[in-house]
């Protein structure tokens, strides 16, 4: 028999998925952290880092560096009034797309599920680099314009029909 005029497109690589486990004298957790395929997916996105200042430094100042040029995270995730916090994520395009533009919102809501943030910017082709097919993105948020409580930062990133998005939960206090 002759063999069908279209063959099946290949099955997509699965993707990397990495046992995490955290134990402590009170208990244990064991959760799987699935990897992007940052090179070949045609939108991805790192995880979202949290800067702070003035934050308690918790690791070498230039531990990252390397990876994350300018950008200093912190593991707090309550901040108040004089904060200057920052969400910082790293973008993705598939190595073989050709780059167009990405749309990022920044969106912020409150325990009650009201928005009490939004914000746009667009990526051109040309904040991605040519090689990495990678863009920066750092969000600033408006600590001092947030009533002491519950929030819930949700980072989106779309191009035309793909998309990515990150979810971070933060606390603002009146006072540390």
């Amino acid at each position: 028999a002759a063999p069908p005029a279209t063959a099946p497109a290949p099955a997509a690589p699965p993707p990397v998925v990495t046992p995490c486990a955290i134990e402590d004298k009170t208990g244990s957790l064991f959760t799987e952290v699935v990897v992007p395929d940052f090179a070949n997916a045609p939108l991805s996105m790192s995880g979202a880092l949290i800067e702070a200042k003035p934050a308690p430094q918790c690791a070498p100042k230039d531990a990252l560096a390397l990876l994350v040029p300018n950008v200093v995270p912190t593991a707090a995730r309550t901040f108040s009034p004089g904060d200057h916090v920052n969400v910082f994520v790293r973008l993705y395009q598939g190595l073989k797309a050709t780059l167009v533009p990405v749309t990022v919102t920044g969106h912020i809501v409150d325990t009650h599920g009201a928005t009490v943030f939004d914000q746009q910017d667009t990526l051109t082709e040309k904040d991605f680099s040519s090689t990495a097919h990678a863009a920066d993105e750092r969000l600033p948020l408006p600590i001092d314009k947030l009533a002491p409580g519950e929030y819930l930062l949700t980072i989106s990133a779309k191009s035309g029909a793909v998309s990515a998005q990150r979810d971070v939960r933060f606390t603002v206090v009146a006072e540390k």
